[in-house]
């Protein structure tokens, strides 16, 4: 015998009750939005890995961190954290407050999230040269990690459909680009 739930419904059956209707949606998006969370985090500890190995490493008689590729890459990186990571934050809210643009919102922060955790696991790599591939150190996991994250909660493909087909937070339109309330000073038509 099935152990009693709340409601007297066996355990067994409650998950598809819970998951029945508007509720479904609601745990999908919240999956969704944890999920970016841990890529932004996952894109956070790549950045940091990169910026400190960037200051410890020395060729030439300098630190490679002086050098303007690896500067531009950790500058490009830590712009990506920042998106992603408010985004992510954005999300949650959203998500928190049963937003009509939820939907909308937890599937572009899992996007964004992705790619800057994806960019930057591969960044990582490249800063730390071929010791980034090895057992001693950590940028390979971080590449796992992007990764396999990036597969959850549906293909990639899935997400930015659903981006495009979700309602427009704040009655914004996508149609030309313009995002103007009047839509005359862009020139596009209304």
């Amino acid at each position: 015998m099935a152990p009693e739930g709340g409601g007297g419904a066996p355990l067994a059956s409650r998950p598809a009750a819970v998951l029945a209707g508007a509720e479904a949606g609601d745990l999908f998006d919240r999956g969704v939005v944890l999920c970016a969370a841990m890529l932004a985090a996952t894109a956070e500890a790549s950045r940091d890995t990169s910026v400190d190995y960037a200051k410890i490493r020395r060729q030439f008689g300098t630190a490679i961190g002086a050098f303007q590729a690896v500067k531009h890459k950790c500058s490009d990186m830590a712009v990506r954290c920042e998106a992603a990571t408010s985004l992510t934050f954005y999300a949650a809210l959203s998500v928190r407050d049963r937003l009509q643009s939820a939907a909308f919102d937890a599937s572009a922060a899992k996007v964004l999230a992705a790619e800057a955790a994806m960019e930057h696991a591969s960044v990582c790599v490249q800063v730390h040269g071929g010791m980034g591939v090895t057992a001693q150190m950590t940028p390979h996991l971080y590449v796992k990690r992007a990764r396999v994250l990036d597969q959850l909660f549906r293909s990639r493909r899935w997400r930015l459909a659903r981006v495009l087909a979700s309602p427009t937070p704040r009655g914004r339109r996508r149609s030309g680009g313009c995002v103007t309330p009047s839509h005359r000073s862009c020139g596009s038509d209304p």
